[in-house]
C-alpha cells in the first residue's frame, strides 16, 4: 500500500458514505491510516521506498506483514508490481528499489 493509494481508498470510501467534506480533505484521516500501519524498514528514515511511475514512494503492508517483509528483503519487483496492480490498475512502471546497501 502506498500513502497515495490509501488516499484514494479514504476518498472512495468517503464518497460512498456521503462524507463530502472528507472527501475534499482526506489528509487527516489518510495520515493517521497511515501511521498505523508499520513501515517495511523501520531502520531506514524513510522505509521501504520504490520509484513507481516516475515517483518515490513508500510502500507498506496493511494485511501479511511477515510475506512482504520477505519479499522486500528479495526486492522481488515482479511480487510488488503483481500486487500495486491488484490494488490499483494504473501502474506503469516496475518499482525500482531506491535503498543503498
Amino acid at each position: 500500500m502506498t500513502r497515495k493509494l490509501l488516499q484514494t481508498r479514504v476518498k472512495k470510501a468517503a464518497r460512498e458514505l456521503d462524507y463530502s467534506k472528507l472527501e475534499l480533505a482526506p489528509g487527516s484521516v489518510s495520515g493517521r491510516l497511515w501511521k498505523k500501519l508499520v513501515t517495511l524498514r523501520p531502520e531506514a528514515k524513510s522505509g521501504a521506498r520504490y520509484t513507481i511511475d516516475t515517483d518515490q514512494e513508500e510502500i507498506r503492508a496493511v494485511r501479511n506483514r511477515e510475506k512482504w517483509l520477505e519479499v522486500d528483503e528479495r526486492r522481488d519487483r515482479d511480487v510488488l508490481v503483481e500486487e500495486l496492480k491488484k490494488n490499483n490498475g494504473d501502474v506503469v512502471m516496475f518499482p525500482k528499489s531506491m535503498r543503498n546497501n
